[in-house]
């Protein structure tokens, strides 16, 4: 068995081959420079129906045909690398993930568009010509009436293959010679597998052997907003692979007699979601923004498509992300995912360290709307972002007071060593085990690349001090239910580097605060972004969050 899927580095080609695809026009060159990753780079494609090299380029706004969503796939790959310089020409196994959440047709936003899919089957086929090619999905909400048991798994009974157009694809006379099937990865067999490298979530999880077994793994979801994690796209297309005979129908549900399901709450999502990644291990990305959607994920939570036209597409599947992020109007470092796989080396966030090749985000990009507030754990997540979680901690003797003026040592008079928390809200009563009443300072750094009129998003349940150079910006004193945030607090910085310390007094309650630096945003659909290009950290030791 052939495994191109742990080779490290990318081939530079001279040529990358766009097709066989139309009549006469059997190959063609794409300029080796411009289409190569740059030491220290990572490279993503971005083409739109409106690109300059297309056949016939057509407005963003217009339906396409499916020739054109099939020419615009394929220049998006191209530019984002080709499946050449990855898939192994004697590959005997190419698997591709695809984002059938729901009982959809094609083109809805809300799945990945059947004829995107059906461009990448070409292009894998084209990159090796024997292998068996599955399309893949483990749906939370439904399953095919032709499963054995179906009716007591609690999905939906539908057909969702047939419903998205996928069945289809396999009598399709333009697929002929192809060895292609669907794999339902809920009734797959499923291998106990631990986490690769670091775990956040869970050390193991339940994983179909197809994923395990295949040579690559091409991972196809579309391009949408949502309220829990900010952002469902390629690295979130991946809670689809946790078989549903072992955690339910919807995933969170679990299965009696079998086990729990998995949790979709703000306290763990996003580590499930880099832990999930990091076993399926996806050698590229292709996404499907022909009609994505804003304001959630669905139209059933009030999603609303966006016709985009454009597919995006890289090796880097966090670079892939990262640039989806900035094209809906999102910062990246808003997004907890985005981060923690950044951070654990799975891939490039950060702007200089992507290549856009094909058409530029400043072009491709609009403001997404995100999603409403509403009750419940999620309510303030589509809005927030993360703030800072990397803080030097000190907890103050009685009648001790903050010195505005710090510039603590990691682990030095008092301080904690950089202690990186996994939520917006700092929880001290956790660090400091068990601790409820007292008072508690905290120190962290930021650098912003521009002079900024910005808003500081403070939230705490009792008393709150905040600093910047040394300069007192914020204080509340009393008691209060923490929220993100409790108040917006216009501030301008200049660009550079800057201290900001925290004090923070506690005689009951649940001991936390949060703090983000935000882009001053007056339209409440779009409010939320942390300043562009501001990093946190401490003491310019690169441990920012």
């Amino acid at each position: 068995m052939i495994q191109p899927r742990h080779l490290t580095g990318m081939l530079t080609l001279l040529l990358l081959t766009l097709g066989s695809w139309h009549p006469g026009r059997s190959l063609v060159a794409v300029d080796a420079v411009s289409a190569a990753t740059k030491p220290g780079q990572s490279v993503v494609g971005i083409v739109r129906s409106d690109y300059e090299k297309l056949k016939q380029p057509t407005p963003p706004d217009t339906e396409l045909s499916e020739a054109q969503i099939e020419e615009v796939t394929r220049w998006a790959v191209a530019m984002g690398g080709g499946l050449q310089s990855i898939v192994d020409a004697r590959a005997e196994w190419i698997a591709i993930k695809v984002n059938i959440v729901e009982l959809k047709k094609p083109g809805s936003g809300v799945i990945t568009d059947v004829r995107v899919v059906k461009a990448v089957v070409k292009l894998a086929h084209e990159a090796a010509p024997e292998a068996r090619i599955s399309i893949v999905e483990g749906s939370g909400e439904w399953i095919a009436p032709d499963v054995p048991g179906a009716d007591t798994t609690g999905a939906q009974v539908e057909d969702g293959w047939a419903e998205a157009g996928y069945r289809a694809l396999l009598t399709d006379p333009e697929l002929q010679g192809i060895r292609l099937d669907l794999i339902d990865l809920n009734i797959d067999e499923a291998v106990l597998t631990t986490v690769p490298d670091k775990w956040h979530a869970r050390e193991q999880f339940w994983v179909p052997r197809t994923l395990l077994d295949c040579d690559a793994l091409i991972d196809v979801p579309v391009m949408k907003i949502t309220q829990d994690v900010g952002m469902t796209c390629a690295m979130k297309n991946f809670i689809g692979i946790a078989p549903g005979l072992k955690y339910g129908w919807p995933k969170m549900r679990g299965r009696p007699g079998v086990g729990p399901g998995i949790p979709h709450t703000p306290q763990i999502l996003d580590e499930t979601i880099v832990d999930l990644t990091a076993l399926a291990n996806p050698v590229f990305t292709v996404v499907d923004a022909i009609v994505a959607m804003e304001k959630d994920k669905t139209d059933r939570r009030g999603g609303v498509p966006v016709r985009m036209n454009t597919v995006i597409a890289g090796s880097d599947i966090v670079a892939v992300d990262a640039t989806c992020a900035r094209l809906m109007g999102l910062n990246p470092d808003d997004l907890e995912f985005i981060t923690l796989a950044a951070h654990q080396g799975m891939g490039r966030m950060d702007e200089d360290q992507i290549t856009v090749n094909g058409q530029p985000v400043a072009l491709v990009a609009r403001r997404f709307v995100r999603p409403a507030s509403g009750d419940g754990a999620w309510s303030e997540m589509g809005h927030y972002g993360q703030g800072n979680r990397t803080w030097l901690l000190k907890r103050l003797a009685d009648g001790e007071t903050a010195d505005a003026q710090a510039k603590p040592h990691p682990g030095k008079e008092g301080w904690s060593e950089p202690a990186y928390f996994s939520d917006d809200r700092i929880d001290l009563a956790k660090f400091f085990d068990g601790f409820k009443e007292g008072r508690v300072s905290g120190f962290a750094e930021f650098y912003l690349p521009q002079n900024t009129q910005a808003e500081l998003w403070l939230g705490s349940d009792e008393d709150l001090v905040v600093w910047i150079d040394g300069q007192e910006v914020y204080r509340y004193a009393g008691a209060r239910r923490h929220h993100l945030p409790n108040e917006r607090v216009p501030v301008t910085i200049e660009a550079g580097s800057h201290q900001l310390l925290i004090e923070m007094g506690q005689i009951g309650g649940r001991c936390e605060f949060s703090l983000n630096i935000c882009e001053s945003e007056k339209d409440s659909r779009y409010e939320g972004n942390r300043v562009k290009g501001l990093k946190f950290g401490v003491l310019a030791q690169n441990k920012g969050s």
